[in-house]
């Protein structure tokens, strides 16, 4: 056996560390401009595109301006091995990307062709088209009649007087009663900051005044005008502005002359009753797709306090939240010290939840729920619609589903995506502090990324 002198092995050993080395260091990126202005080699292997992804977020979120950014990112294969993740388990604000996990308890639990049922009797009897007796309404959490936004009720309404009318009823010398039992009043301790606002509705047209006193006690008038994204801020109670716009529909056809709403003073029995309309909603997967693609706070909300009476019997917030806390803990398994749901809708900045929570509950939908393509298609697509609509300038943008999130000093995005490469990523980036046109630049910028995978 021949020996091979050490002076002339060192050097071989030596030449062929140095060849590894160079391979490792022309695989590592510099860290490009933009992240979306990285490619990946066709024959690289899946481990080693995750190993860079990971080596550049890490580096872009390390460094100015994103350095005091409190972020949790969770970015992983749907059922399969991590991408990325940073500080996944760390609670944090999710602004309204709460609502992907809202949405998915409300169909998991009541199912997408849940209905709500909104009715109304009279405890009186017609003759000669008169209508001796009253009205009564028996409201729901039925996120569509609330109309404050869209402008929806009002051809209800009208629709509800001309069946009335159909019916033979010309006169009605009763009041109209609402009946709100659906709803439990303890939500108002869930309010941290409040206003007292008077809206004066005259020829079409609102004027929001806000009445504050100075120190020596003389009222203050001032007329503000809202943001467009501030009118979702509004909270107001359905049934009562349901039945409002009814009364005085019926009044000026000159069908009743007391237009004003009387509340029930105890839970009426409709079976008791004389039926005259009964309206259904849309079904749970449309109002869901309202919910999220649009991210609308009050449809949220709504289905949280549905959540709480469907299941529990009590239509509040609070029970809305047991129930979601319920689910999370035994269908996901999910038992986190710091885990705060304070509404549906992600508005409040008491709501504390993880990247991982998020991305286990898009995980669930996708692969244990039978309901997953109505949840999946409920969800914004960039370039195309809803939040997302002017986001995520990409080749492939459509290959995504995600949803946005965003209140004062945060901002989240949550969702699925199929890569370049065939990929089926899902993924969950919480921002909290920071500027949000950057950090909303850089969570786009993080999608275009893992696109080019």
């Amino acid at each position: 056996m021949r020996r091979i002198p050490i002076s002339i092995f060192i050097p071989i050993l030596l030449g062929g560390l140095t060849l590894v080395a160079s391979q490792l260091q022309a695989a590592t990126p510099k860290t490009p401009s933009r992240l979306s202005d990285y490619r990946f080699s066709e024959d690289m292997p899946d481990s080693l595109r995750y190993e860079l992804v990971s080596d550049l977020l890490k580096k872009i979120i390390s460094r100015k301006p994103y350095n005091r950014t409190r972020f949790g990112i969770d970015i992983r294969e749907v059922g399969g091995r991590p991408v990325f993740q940073y500080r996944e388990d760390a609670a944090l604000k999710p602004a309204s990307t709460l609502k992907v996990i809202t949405t998915a308890v409300a169909l998991e639990k009541l199912g997408p062709e849940f209905r709500y049922h909104t009715v109304i009797t009279t405890d009186g009897e017609l003759t000669d088209s008169v209508l001796d007796g009253n009205l009564i309404i028996h409201g729901t959490a039925d996120p569509q009649l609330s109309g404050f936004f869209d402008g929806e009720i009002i051809g209800i309404v009208s629709e509800w007087a001309d069946q009335l009318q159909a019916a033979g009823i010309r006169k009605i010398t009763g009041s109209v009663f609402l009946d709100n039992s659906y709803f439990s009043d303890d939500d108002g301790k869930l309010l941290t900051k409040t206003a007292t606002v008077a809206l004066f509705d005259k020829a079409d047209k609102s004027q929001l005044v806000r009445q504050v006193r100075n120190k020596k006690g003389k009222l203050i008038q001032q007329k503000i005008r809202l943001r467009r994204s501030a009118r979702k801020l509004v909270q107001i109670n359905l049934n009562n502005y349901l039945a409002d716009r009814l009364a005085g529909e019926l009044a000026r056809r000159d069908m009743i002359s007391n237009k004003t709403v009387e509340l029930a003073s105890e839970q009426p029995d409709s079976v008791q009753f004389n039926v005259l309309i009964a309206h259904q909603s849309p079904s749970l997967a449309e109002i869901i797709k309202r919910t999220n693609k649009e991210s609308d706070n009050f449809y949220a909300d709504q289905l949280l306090r549905t959540l709480g009476y469907e299941v529990l019997g009590t239509g509040s917030l609070e029970a809305g939240i047991r129930v979601t806390e319920a689910f999370l803990a035994i269908r996901l398994g999910i038992d986190h010290p710091d885990l705060t749901i304070a509404d549906g809708s992600g508005l409040s900045h008491e709501n504390r939840i993880t990247a991982d929570m998020l991305v286990r509950t898009l995980e669930y939908m996708a692969i244990a729920s039978t309901n997953k393509d109505v949840f999946y298609n409920s969800l914004s697509i960039p370039t195309i619609d809803g939040t997302l609509e002017r986001r995520i300038r990409h080749p492939l943008a459509t290959q995504i589903r995600a949803k946005t999130g965003s209140i004062t000093g945060v901002v989240t995005l949550t969702g699925y995506m199929s890569t370049q490469s065939g990929k089926e990523l899902v993924f969950s980036i919480l921002c909290n502090g920071g500027r949000a046109s950057r950090l909303k630049s850089l969570e786009d910028e993080i999608c275009k990324l893992l696109l080019n995978i």
